[in-house]
């Protein structure tokens, strides 16, 4: 059978010289340059929230610091213990003074005095790791990388699984963003990993990021959009029409003034008790998580490019739902960085999803 040719996503622009590879669902958790903030609602509870929120990071310290951070092995820069909740402060102290008498490591842990600010976090890492490593922030880890040009718009490509099979044949297998098309290619190694928990990624510029704007409307407006078993009751009780940009029976409205959609929204939330319906309902400001997903639903290879803070970003839906995906870097003989690839799918992948199904089928 013949390979499939490589679908083109969208294109990425890095003036910064460095990009950040992140599940986009969770830059509603990205602070940038400002102090790092859990905000409400992400973990159930105000409690929870107000427990995270009075947190510390932590620093390991002293002659054996590296060596000690790498043994003691709890996030990815050996260095920084970040995000510990305050009921865990004393347990990571204790942990870790446990663990240097055991080991005999010339080391301290500084509880730092100010949260370090994801942007620096990004930082740290690129100096770690030469120019690529993990970075950690609120549970979430993404992926940074150094070495692509402040000048080029870059391809984001994928490659279809193929094959026969039809439950995973047009699912990506590879994901690559094109950095020196053409360059000829003597290695390639993996570099790193992405944790997906929302089911979608993005390439985006390291400095364009603080000018993200996750949820807040950008131009007023906003969609009030809803669908499941119950939907068409609920559209029949509220006028509401069957949108024509939608592939399935979704019913609301779009391109209305905020308040005028979020009313709309609670009208309709509102018949889902008292009548025992089902059905799901979202409220969508016109954010530029929004655009992406706007552009995600309405095309074929489920991506979108949206331009912030003076960049170029490319976002997609993985094919596959979450997961840890490992991250490859292809390079010149010299050195130079031609290509990175996130590999989506694979045989290994498939087992695990047949196996997960068979698993469901046979309760």
């Amino acid at each position: 059978m013949a390979k499939r040719k490589p679908e083109v996503l969208g294109t990425v622009t890095a003036p910064s010289g460095a990009l950040f590879l992140i599940d986009f669902g969770f830059l509603e958790l990205w602070c940038h340059d400002r102090e790092p903030v859990m905000p409400p609602g992400v973990l159930g509870s105000d409690e929870a929230t107000a427990d995270a929120n009075a947190g510390c990071d932590f620093r390991i310290d002293g002659p054996d610091a590296e060596k000690c951070g790498k043994h003691w092995d709890r996030q990815w820069h050996p260095r920084f213990h970040f995000d510990i909740p305050k009921h865990g402060i004393d347990t990571v102290r204790k942990t870790f003074a446990e663990f240097v008498a055991e080991h005999g490591y010339d080391a301290t842990l500084t509880k730092l005095r100010a949260r370090v600010t994801h942007r620096q976090r990004i930082a740290d890492a690129l100096e770690h790791g030469k120019g690529a490593g993990q970075v950690f922030f609120q549970g979430i880890e993404g992926f940074a990388f150094a070495g692509v040009p402040a000048d080029t718009e870059m391809l984001v490509t994928g490659e279809r699984m193929g094959g026969r099979d039809r439950a995973y044949k047009d699912r990506w297998r590879w994901v690559n963003l094109e950095v020196r098309p053409g360059a000829k290619v003597a290695s390639e190694a993996e570099v790193g990993r992405v944790l997906v928990d929302r089911a979608r990624l993005m390439f985006a510029d390291i400095d364009a990021l603080g000018a993200w704007n996750h949820d807040g409307s950008t131009d007023g407006m906003a969609d009030a959009v809803f669908w499941g078993r119950d939907a068409e009751a609920a559209a029949k009780a509220t006028k509401a029409p069957r949108l024509q940009s939608s592939k399935s029976n979704r019913y609301g409205w779009e391109n209305l003034p905020e308040a005028e959609a979020l009313e709309k929204a609670r009208a309709v939330w509102n018949l889902k008790g008292p009548n025992g319906w089902l059905f799901a309902l979202d409220f969508r400001p016109h954010s530029h998580h929004w655009e992406v997903l706007r552009q995600v639903r309405a095309t074929p290879t489920e991506s979108g490019t949206i331009h912030v803070g003076g960049a170029t970003m490319c976002g997609f839906m993985t094919s596959w739902g979450d997961g840890l995906y490992p991250v490859f870097a292809q390079r010149t003989r010299a050195g130079e960085l031609v290509r990175v690839r996130v590999r989506l799918g694979d045989d290994a992948r498939v087992r695990t999803l047949e196996a997960v199904t068979r698993r469901a089928r046979e309760g």
